[in-house]
């Protein structure tokens, strides 16, 4: 057996034997065909006590690319788990300065071509024996598809007299051309209304042509919305800098960011590492005007039009039907009244509807200033939102059903909550129609919320209030038409029994909200013994004030409803279990899934949303779609976003959408996707798949 003294001397002597056959000082294994990877060293022997760099040197194939520290939209960076002996300090990558590499609609930051990454190791004084380094490196590799790649470095360096190598030279120029700490400056970062202004005060800026920020990675979140433009402002002591924020950028900005800043003068392209303090000064006055970017009044008026049109379509998506049915009752009992009643029930429906409308619209932009990644229909990712929205729903259910009166009627019909045209609950029934409407989208809403979603908050809000006024304008038309309203039949005992099928559909969507809040929990038990407990205070109050049959009628209903909620949920998750035919959504797996030759179906769906369920069973699960699904080799993949999720809040986002439905066809001949409608049949998926 070797005594452990030779085993260092015997390993350093193999190494340096195996590196012999290779032009470089260390030696790669790699799995890539498109990245080739080396190690570079400075020093082929190092004293005691000293520092020298190494570097990894990535030669990247034409057309490809690997990524910087911070990848920007989509791509993950290089990095390198080093086996070192003990005591030796191997340090973290020196970056050289990224390129901007388009894709789409995303920003990336990273290399092509070759790069250099240096990386400093330093020797103990008391190191004995010689130095053995072993690097495991993964990067992913981009053109139009993405491919994880990973690979081994290996390094051997004798300890004793210092001495180069012919590679030092390729490392000092790469050490000389990494970006330098900006000297004698200042600068601060703050909130500026819907952007992030980055003030630097310093003279050497104050005559740049261009510049470009390369922000750091934060924790929580990305800082900016890498494609969108970054507006440059230039004045005596410095210059200024705004961006866009990212949507997932957190509610509390850190106290410094960190990254380059690329500036062109007279004399070329200079880069500076910048850190920029969150300390509520905004450094204004020295940097000239903010540039006014303005609006586009055009795209303004064309995606309130959208809005219109998606509001009177909205009327007749699945989620509405049971507020419609309520809306018919509602104009039943006053249809052949006094005409000015049914005039003013229209008027306060429509006020209800738009007063909602904005209301939702602000909350998206407040929470979007603090840094929340929400859209269309984020409500419905709060249990709390949901268990409000049950409770409320199973009022109306029983108020139908006539087991207790609020006012005259909850949805403002006859007197009406305390006056006898019915105001505050024709706001009621408009109120209650916007919540319910909000799990749906509808065809011209997708593009037009996602206008609203990158514009101020001032901008925003008219694309909501369109919105509104297209939603409730048919029903408010109906109220004030007198022929239409005589044709409806006269109330009658028959009106009683209609009133009471219509909480059908209302226990119905309480079911499935139940499941909707178990799918966004998993905590369904729960959910059940907060109904019981429901349940019985209602049992009480109603044994006290109504007789033994219509308590006996209630406690059987809610017993259906909640049983409806245990139905369907045991169901949900067991297809959610056993559904192998798509997998998660992500940028990397279409891009994979691309470079597989495969055609990629991106589903971003929700189990709120009823569009999305609809179209599921209409159309993705129609035989002749799931046919075509495997004749073609299509990978389904499925961005769920029942969940809050900000990667994909970011996507819909990028694609000009504020919610789901989104439906994307990727064809690996085409850079970008097929974004289809959000109403779909089975012969457009088809068509889109085949590419006609």
């Amino acid at each position: 057996m070797l005594h452990k003294n030779y085993i260092k001397p015997i390993a350093f002597v193999i190494l340096s034997l195996i590196c012999t056959f290779f032009p470089l000082s260390g030696f790669a294994q790699s799995k890539s065909k498109n990245v080739e990877i080396s190690l570079l060293s400075s020093a082929e022997s190092v004293a005691p006590g000293e520092s020298f760099y190494i570097a990894l040197k990535q030669k990247i194939a034409p057309e490809w690319h690997t990524y910087w520290r911070n990848f920007g939209d989509v791509g993950d960076p290089t990095t390198i788990e080093w086996t070192a002996p003990n005591g030796v300090g191997v340090g973290a990558i020196e970056w050289a300065t990224p390129k901007r590499l388009p894709y789409a609609e995303f920003i990336n930051y990273g290399y092509d071509g070759e790069v250099i990454l240096p990386v400093k190791v330093t020797v103990p004084k008391d190191f004995k024996g010689d130095l053995v380094l072993k690097g495991d490196v993964a990067w992913l590799e981009c053109k139009d598809t993405c491919v994880p790649g990973d690979g081994v470095v290996n390094l051997a360096v004798k300890v004793g007299e210092h001495k180069d190598t012919a590679d030092k030279a390729i490392i000092d120029k790469a050490l000389a051309a990494l970006p330098k700490q900006l000297s004698n400056y200042k600068s601060t970062i703050v909130k500026d209304g819907e952007r992030l202004f980055i003030g630097i005060e310093n003279p050497e800026l104050a005559n740049i042509k261009t510049a470009y920020f390369f922000p750091y990675e934060i924790s929580g979140g990305a800082l900016i919305n890498h494609a969108a433009a970054q507006d440059v402002t230039v004045g005596d002591k410095g210059m200024g800098i705004y961006l866009t924020p990212s949507m997932s950028l957190p509610a509390q900005l850190p106290k410094e960011i960190k990254g380059l800043i690329e500036v062109e003068t007279g004399s070329g392209k200079k880069v500076y590492e910048i850190t920029a303090a969150n300390n509520g000064q905004k450094l204004v006055g020295t940097f000239g005007q903010k540039p006014h970017a303005g609006v586009n009044l055009a795209i303004l008026f064309q995606s309130m039009l959208f809005a219109f049109f998606g509001g009177i379509i909205l009327n007749l998506m699945p989620c509405v039907f049971p507020i419609l049915a309520m809306k018919i009752f509602g104009l039943t009992k006053i249809a052949h009244k006094e005409h000015n009643h049914a005039k003013e029930y229209g008027v306060f429906y429509f006020i209800g509807v738009l007063v909602t409308f904005t209301i939702l619209g602000g909350l998206i932009f407040a929470l979007k200033a603090l840094g929340s990644a929400v859209g269309w229909g984020f409500q419905l990712q709060s249990p709390v939102f949901l268990m409000f929205l049950i409770a409320l729903i199973f009022a109306v259910g029983f108020n139908l059903l006539g087991l207790f009166e609020i006012g005259t009627s909850l949805q403002g019909v006859g007197a009406g909550l305390g006056n006898q045209s019915g105001r505050a609950g024709a706001l009621f029934s408009g109120i209650l129609a916007v919540l319910v409407a909000s799990p749906c989208t509808a065809p011209f809403m997708g593009v037009a919320l996602g206008f609203a979603a990158t514009q101020p908050a001032i901008i925003g809000l008219l694309v909501f209030i369109a919105l509104g006024i297209g939603f409730a304008l048919p029903f408010m038309v109906l109220t004030f038409a007198p022929s239409l309203l005589n044709k409806l039949p006269k109330p009658g005992p028959w009106l009683d029994t209609f009133k009471k099928i219509l909480a059908i559909p209302m226990f119905l969507t309480a079911g499935w909200l139940i499941w909707v809040l178990s799918a966004t929990t998993g905590i369904i038990g729960i959910i059940a013994a907060i109904l019981l407990g429901a349940i019985s205070a209602l049992i009480l109050h109603f044994a006290l004030k109504q007789n033994i049959q219509k308590l006996g009628f209630l406690a059987l209903t809610l017993l259906a409803a909640i049983g409806i909620g245990y139905y369907f949920t045991p169901k949900a998750n067991a297809e959610v279990a056993q559904k192998t035919d798509y997998k998660p959504w992500s940028e990397a797996a279409v891009k994979t899934a691309l470079s597989e030759g495969k055609i990629v179906f991106v589903d971003f769906t929700a189990d709120w949303c009823i569009t999305c369920k609809v179209n599921e069973t209409t159309a993705l699960k129609n035989e002749k779609v799931q046919k075509v699904f495997k004749e073609k080799n299509v990978e389904y993949l499925v961005a769920d976003w029942t969940k809050k999720d900000d990667i994909i809040a970011r996507a819909l986002s990028s694609h000009g959408r504020a919610g789901v439905p989104m439906y994307l066809v990727y064809h690996s001949s085409e850079k970008e996707p097929v974004i289809l409608p959000q109403l779909l049949t089975p012969q457009i998926v088809i068509n889109a798949v085949e590419g006609k």
